[in-house]
């Protein structure tokens, strides 16, 4: 019960008449660009994607997340479905591909229940609440036209160590988009497994909608 109060409360919160001041046009492309580069929430800072870094920025940042994100495109409240059904995380190292983390969604676990609803606009200024969601044989399911006011978040349950000695660092993800949503990839260096306030942006991938009925394999970094 408290989380639906929670989450029913985030309805009323996620809209703000702040303006967005990220300098897009500042911000540098994502090097492979997506059939879907027009298709992407006007409140994104990233609305094509970027790419920072392929490896660590420093030798103090030890540790990677990958991430993704949700949205009602056009923020109609629309119904819409956003379906995960894996994501790995991978780096190369001595010229091979290693898995650092991987999830196929088989299960639901309780670091899922940290997953949140974060502020459209402004855009992430605030957390919202928890972010609704449902496990099947899909994997990870959830309707963002049901909080259109809301990026819906969620990550790797846990950071991975990176090698110093790796050349590339990517992520990947397969998900099914239905109805007018947008799917975001990207990653995030860490200084350290537990730290807090102590990341670096390692990019994000332009967003991908629902041109296709079937499945679709997206990817940032490679």
């Amino acid at each position: 019960m408290k989380m639906l109060i929670i989450v029913l409360v985030g309805l009323f919160q996620c809209s703000s008449n702040f303006p967005v001041t990220a300098d897009v046009e500042s911000m540098p492309e994502a090097p492979h660009q997506s059939v879907e580069d027009t298709y992407f929430p006007a409140e994104s800072p990233f609305p094509r994607g970027v790419f920072f870094h392929a490896t660590p920025p420093s030798e103090k940042y030890t540790a990677v997340v990958g991430w993704m994100q949700a949205i009602d495109i056009d923020g109609r409240g629309t119904s819409s479905k956003v379906e995960v059904s894996m994501m790995r995380l991978h780096a190369t190292i001595n010229g091979e591909d290693v898995i650092l983390f991987e999830d196929y969604f088989q299960k639901s676990l309780s670091a899922y229940n940290y997953y949140k609803l974060y502020s459209r606009e402004p855009w992430f200024d605030h957390e919202v609440a928890f972010m609704p969601y449902t496990i099947n044989s899909s994997g990870l399911v959830m309707n963002p036209g049901s909080n259109p006011n809301c990026v819906y978040h969620w990550w790797d349950y846990h950071r991975s160590l990176v090698s110093f000695k790796a050349t590339l660092v990517w992520f990947e993800a397969t998900v099914r988009i239905t109805g007018d949503a947008g799917v975001q990839i990207g990653m995030d260096y860490w200084e350290d497994l537990n730290c807090s306030d102590c990341s670096d942006e390692a990019g994000a991938s332009p967003w991908y909608g629902s041109s296709t009925s079937e499945w679709q394999h997206i990817i940032v970094g490679k």
